[in-house]
């Protein structure tokens, strides 16, 4: 039963650390169309400028997401590491599940660079960022 409450308590301290930043306009996801793009003039405003805009921001808003979602899953691990340190079995899955965590943001963030830098090239021939078309 305590384990229960314990749970509860974590995941409802978990929502209200989520969502008061946003509440209180502290921090939030990125916008992602463009400010052109909105409204009933958007067919006629939006260019290939806007589109470059909306591909850094669809990619900067999946960043966003998978760094949030990393840290959570690496408290969640953490939580499990230690309540369970009596089992070796648990302790071992928890350990896993750290590890998969981390790669799975390695990858994330090694993709990210990938594209990055390979749009760099295609776009302007050289590092410079390639959504500054306009």
């Amino acid at each position: 039963v305590i384990r229960r409450y314990a749970i509860a308590g974590i995941m409802t301290a978990l929502v209200v650390a989520l969502y008061v930043p946003f509440l209180v306009h502290a921090a939030g996801i990125p916008t992602i169309v463009p400010e052109a793009c909105r409204g009933k003039d958007a067919a006629t405003n939006c260019g290939i400028c806007q589109l470059a805009e909306l591909v850094r921001n669809l990619l900067n808003a999946a960043i966003f997401l998978s760094v949030i979602a990393a840290a959570v899953l690496f408290a969640w691990t953490g939580f499990k590491f230690v309540s369970e340190r009596d089992n070796s079995g648990a302790r071992t899955a928890a350990k896993k599940m750290f590890w998969n965590v981390m790669l799975g943001l390695i990858i994330i963030l090694a993709a990210w660079l990938i594209v990055n830098t390979i749009m760099a090239f295609m776009v302007s021939g050289d590092l410079k960022p390639w959504n500054k078309l306009c």
